[in-house]
């Protein structure tokens, strides 16, 4: 297994997850009025132009690091997810959207921890909401950490 497998069924998981949720279109048009989707991205946003912001809202699978920490053969992944949703409205309201969404990630990967019958959540589950004043546009992010399948070494198999 590598790890663009993992954040791809990761990315199918939470385009289930949040499929049913709207939000303010930053870019509305006769074509896409509001509210629209959320927008579904890995590893990198899409390439834009300054003050380009029509990829919001989005989510963002992001594979930060992997390590093998024993001889236990596991894979150990972490994963972010990088939540971002736009509303322009005066009264500042968008840290709900985004709280909505950290709430009904975390629930799912609480309830369900194994993702296509491969990869087990493991722990630390960890969500952080951006406080800087970013409006129109507001941040969180979910730390997610996983054990890859187990493989097998190859240069002891002679040997037994």
């Amino acid at each position: 297994m590598v790890p663009h497998e993992l954040q791809d069924e990761l990315d199918k998981r939470l385009k289930g997850v949040l499929k049913h949720m709207r939000f303010e279109n930053p870019t509305p048009s006769e074509e896409e009025p509001d509210p629209i989707p959320l927008n579904f991205y890995t590893q990198h946003l899409p390439e834009r132009r300054d003050g380009d912001i029509s990829h919001f809202p989005f989510i963002l699978t992001r594979v930060r690091y992997g390590e093998e920490s024993s001889e236990d053969g596991h894979l150990k992944l972490q994963v972010f997810i990088v939540i971002a949703v736009y509303d322009e409205s005066g009264n500042h309201q968008g840290h709900r959207d985004v709280l909505n969404i950290v709430q009904k990630v975390v629930n799912n990967l609480h309830h369900f921890r194994i993702l296509n019958k491969t990869f087990e959540r493991d722990f630390p589950l960890r969500w952080d909401y951006e406080d800087e004043d970013t409006f129109p546009v507001y941040f969180g992010t979910i730390e997610t950490n996983w054990i890859m399948p187990e493989t097998e070494r190859k240069d002891v198999r002679d040997l037994i």
